[in-house]
């Protein structure tokens, strides 16, 4: 999927609410939204047929059609991106079935633009209110191994890429990253790709999943407070 056009297959039963968000995507003449839809006798027939789309799963369809779409986000043209209330979290069945995306309804315009982007360029983008309760658990399990963390930043990463690294697991994007360290966005994908090396993975959120496992990722105290504050929405 290139960045010249986007197609979209909504898969929620909150018509009036994509029809709205329909116009404001079209006036970015790039994004296609090519129907909203409830129905599954429309929907999965129009996923199987082999051109490149996004397609836009509500949570609740996800979870009532889980085994199905594990198998259908498995198709090469389909890039899967999941849909929900900032109430619900349903990023363990996301990506139980292969999404490689999360955003919520209550999103900004410009950050759903840059979601979608993301995911048709086959890259994760996962909102922080959902990855909020996995960065918890792993700032309980941090001085376990702590120790072993101190021994091995100096054998896998520069200062800069661990800045870097510690901005991805709060969720920072690109240009957040280059914002908060005042470098350009191609010093930014740089780093990035160093990163991604150095960790032996291809994308981000596998990078940061892993810099978390091996202590690589220094948490200051009080991210664990801002968790549990996004889990109170």
């Amino acid at each position: 999927m290139n960045n010249e056009e986007i197609n979209l297959i909504i898969i929620d039963q909150d018509s009036l609410f994509w029809e709205g968000f329909r116009y404001l995507l079209e006036k970015n003449r790039t994004i296609h939204v090519d129907i909203v839809t409830d129905d599954k006798t429309v929907f999965f027939p129009l996923l199987e047929q082999p051109s490149e789309k996004i397609v836009l799963i509500s949570g609740q369809f996800l979870q009532q059609y889980k085994r199905e779409f594990n198998n259908i986000l498995q198709l090469p043209h389909l890039k899967g991106m999941i849909i929900s209330d900032r109430s619900e979290n349903y990023l363990s069945d996301a990506l139980d079935v292969g999404a490689i995306g999360y955003s919520l309804k209550d999103m900004s315009y410009e950050g759903f633009i840059e979601a979608i982007r993301s995911v048709s360029n086959g890259l994760y983008w996962f909102h922080p209110h959902v990855t909020g309760p996995i960065l918890k658990e792993y700032v309980r399990v941090m001085p376990k191994i702590e120790t072993r963390a101190k021994k091995m930043l100096a054998h896998h990463f520069t200062r800069r890429e661990l800045d870097v690294l510690n901005l991805l697991a709060k969720g920072y994007n690109n240009k957040m990253i280059a914002r908060e360290l005042d470098v350009t966005n191609f010093t930014v994908s740089s780093h990035i790709r160093s990163i991604l090396k150095k960790c032996n993975v291809h994308d981000r959120t596998a990078a940061v999943v892993k810099a978390f496992e091996n202590g690589w990722v220094k948490i200051d105290p009080k991210i664990e407070k801002e968790v549990e504050i996004l889990d109170e929405g």
